[in-house]
């Protein structure tokens, strides 16, 4: 015979005037949709220092008040490294580089072309055995004397450079893309959109001059993102000169040596200039970026 168990009791004890809030409070939400948004609002709002003292209404206030301090000393901080600390000689330094580089032609046979409007490796060469080497290098002042070697390494007379210009390209390697089947006896080479994995490291050139890469530990240089991808910090690189006449024939080297072709990507143009005047540094970088495959 089996023995029979009475189920065990559970007697719970909760206040009859509770429990009527609760029932209370409970059918408001239903009824009410603003209720249940301003509880999904206070749920995204409060923060673990409020819900400390969600039932003391004096400590919740208090408490409510220091955070708030605390944010408009933050939003104060931020506003002031935001607008405070670029000053309008800053904005003209950087306003006249930007118009003496990028906006004037890139040589006296493209008078219609600007570092802005490139659109084909023969119109960057121009730029950088014209307009480059013209706006880098001021060795002759307009009265036509020819400046000395203490005199020379500025820029507008009034910008001194500071180390030596450089150049740098980021590549993809000739397998970078996938030919159709039916194309692989007549597309001998691909090059595909940038991406690291695909990024060529080995050294090439031609007429006799060879181009080696660096890594971006070797360079101490950051990634760049631009419009189009993020671009390593390695890459082929060639200093400039400190006189005009050096560095166009390193430039040309690179053009005998075929320096940009279809492999490259990006090329970066960097330097630093510093003006005694308003006593600010400018660190330029010039990027021609995806240069197109024509």
């Amino acid at each position: 015979m089996a023995a029979k168990t009475d189920p065990q009791e559970v007697n719970l004890d909760i206040d009859p005037v509770r429990k009527s809030n609760l029932e209370e409070d409970q059918d408001t939400a239903d009824k009410d949709p603003k209720s249940r948004d301003c509880g999904k609002f206070r749920a995204f709002w409060t923060t673990r220092e409020l819900e400390k003292h969600d039932g003391d209404e004096n400590q919740l206030n208090k408490t409510t008040f220091i955070e708030l301090l605390i944010y408009c000393v933050f939003l104060s901080l931020v506003c002031f490294v935001v607008f405070f600390t670029i000053t309008s000689d800053a904005y003209h330094f950087t306003n006249v580089l930007s118009r003496l580089f990028t906006d004037s032609p890139i040589s006296p046979n493209y008078t219609e072309i600007t570092f802005r409007t490139i659109t084909s490796q023969k119109e960057y060469w121009e730029f950088l055995k014209y307009s480059l080497i013209k706006n880098l290098f001021w060795e002759i002042r307009a009265d036509g004397r020819v400046l000395t070697d203490a005199e020379v390494g500025y820029v507008l007379y009034e910008n001194k450079l500071q180390g030596i210009p450089r150049l740098r390209q980021v590549r993809v390697s000739k397998a970078s893309c996938k030919v159709l089947e039916d194309f692989k006896k007549i597309v001998q080479t691909c090059y595909g959109p940038y991406d690291v994995s695909f990024e060529d490291k080995e050294p090439y050139g031609e007429q006799g001059v060879s181009f080696t890469y660096m890594s971006s530990d070797a360079l101490d240089e950051a990634s760049y993102r631009g419009i189009i991808s993020r671009y390593g910090g390695g890459g082929y690189v060639h200093d400039l000169a400190l006189k005009s006449q050096p560095s166009l024939d390193r430039i040309n080297l690179l053009y005998l040596g075929n320096w940009i072709d279809r492999g490259t990507r990006a090329v970066f143009i960097d330097f630093t200039i510093y003006n005694a005047n308003v006593n600010l540094f400018c660190v330029v970088k010039f990027v021609r970026l995806d240069v197109p495959r024509v």
